[in-house]
């Protein structure tokens, strides 16, 4: 039987320091077996307790019953912020207030639904290319994926606009803004300032200059031309608060645009070419997609409307998920005394929301380790606790953009999965890395065969 990839858990018997040195090269590779079998564990290193939460009920208290008292911890902070600037992934309080009310219009679902036509034609696009290159060779369906979701990106966003130009060249900088950005920091695990220089990181702030550049440049082009655009940077720029009527300003819109450039694409990318590693491995759930799609489309075109009947599209890519999150933790802390699923915590401990460990929690998923998308039929997860599956988090700072990112992801699968299909390269060891976002370390090589018949 295929068993997915995964991150080993930490032995039990770690001491703090070995924790946190393992914590070091990747936040995951610190949490232990207990973790993944209870509701929470603990760290303390220089007077400094860590929280690592796999608990849904704890979940639910930081991210919605208590929210307004858990704001991003400095490290998480500090990371986000390094990519994102001041866009609403890496605020705070009012200012993070401000900008998610003036862009809730942008993100309803009527809008989002004039853009999937866009999503429908880079994923066409995406297919014929990787037909005319299906001869059985091996391809790094990642790179394919990022290229798919970049096309997507910057037409949803820009149209066909400065940055549309750009697109390698920004994918690129995406890349090097999450690795070389992304990557937790012993200082920050004790909030040291973040004027402090951290280790590496100059070719990261170098690529975030860059796209910020490009995103600001395109921001200029189109002042005065938004009358009648669906684009979302046009929406940002007529975006106001309903109560008070104030607009974003350029910088807070620049901010964003980099914010759903980086978060948007490389995130969806992420999903797609984990997708396609497990169902090249199972080819009776690649059968499966390929049934739905003829099912729903027959002879003809993919259309925005069939995409979101894609419901064994959106199964399979929530289990995707749950195996391998694109963030694999959220950082907050407290700011006053608390408590926390009857779990004490003060102002000076840091909580970690380990949600890889959660989506393979033994205590709340039978034989979690194993790729089964029948997890998600309705009668299946209609008793779970609604906090036990959280790939795009939850409460009122839920992503803005995920309603975006699954119908991206549907259409994209739909359509490479429609003309080809694809195997596991024998020769190749998936490898999970884990920054920002939980990436396949050596990038993800499939053979790629076009349909018989």
């Amino acid at each position: 039987m295929f068993k997915p990839a995964a991150i080993s858990p930490a032995p039990n018997d770690l001491s703090n320091w070995q924790q946190v040195r393992r914590g070091v090269k990747s936040l995951p590779d610190m949490w232990t077996q207990n973790l993944y079998q209870g509701r929470y564990t603990t760290t303390e290193m220089m007077g400094v307790r860590f929280i690592h939460v796999a608990d849904p009920a704890m979940m639910q208290d930081v991210l919605l019953t208590k929210q307004p008292l858990f704001p991003k911890s400095p490290g998480a902070r500090r990371m986000i912020g390094a990519v994102t600037g001041d866009g609403m992934l890496a605020t705070e309080f009012e200012q993070w207030r401000k900008q998610r009310k003036a862009a809730a219009p942008a993100f309803r679902h009527i809008r989002i639904m004039e853009l999937v036509p866009h999503m429908v034609s880079a994923a066409n696009a995406t297919a014929e290319r990787l037909k005319a290159r299906a001869n059985g060779d091996t391809l790094d369906m990642h790179r394919e994926m990022i290229r798919s979701t970049m096309e997507i990106i910057t037409q949803t966003l820009f149209t066909a606009d400065i940055v549309a130009a750009n697109r390698e060249t920004i994918a690129e900088d995406v890349s090097m803004m999450v690795t070389e950005l992304g990557r937790f920091d012993m200082l920050d695990a004790f909030g040291a300032p973040t004027w402090i220089p951290r280790i590496g990181g100059m070719k990261g702030r170098a690529a975030v200059a860059r796209v910020r550049a490009l995103a600001m440049q395109g921001l200029v082009s189109r002042k005065g031309d938004t009358a009648g655009r669906t684009d979302l940077l046009s929406l940002m720029m007529e975006a106001r608060d309903p109560e008070t009527g104030i607009g974003l300003t350029d910088d807070e819109i620049a901010d964003n645009i980099v914010t759903f450039i980086a978060a948007g694409h490389e995130t969806t990318a992420l999903a797609l070419s984990w997708v396609l590693y497990l169902i090249a491995n199972i080819p009776e759930w690649q059968q499966k997609l390929r049934d739905e799609v003829n099912e729903v489309f027959g002879d003809g075109p993919i259309t925005p409307e069939g995409v979101e009947r894609l419901k064994l599209h959106e199964r399979i890519i929530n289990e995707a998920m749950r195996l391998f999150p694109p963030a694999t933790a959220i950082g907050r802390m407290a700011t006053e005394e608390t408590e926390v699923g009857g779990v004490e915590v003060g102002t000076k401990d840091r909580l970690v929301l380990a949600l890889y460990a959660l989506h393979r929690n033994e205590t709340l998923w039978d034989n979690p380790d194993e790729f089964d998308p029948d997890r998600f039929l309705p009668e299946n997860h209609k008793d779970r606790h609604r906090f036990s599956f959280l790939p795009f988090s939850a409460g009122p700072r839920i992503c803005i953009g995920m309603k975006f990112a699954m119908l991206e992801a549907q259409a994209v699968l739909a359509a490479v999965i429609r003309d080809l299909r694809f195997e596991p390269e024998p020769d190749h060891e998936v490898r999970l890395r884990s920054t920002i976002t939980l990436r396949p370390e050596n990038g993800m090589p499939l053979k790629v065969f076009p349909l018989e018949g």
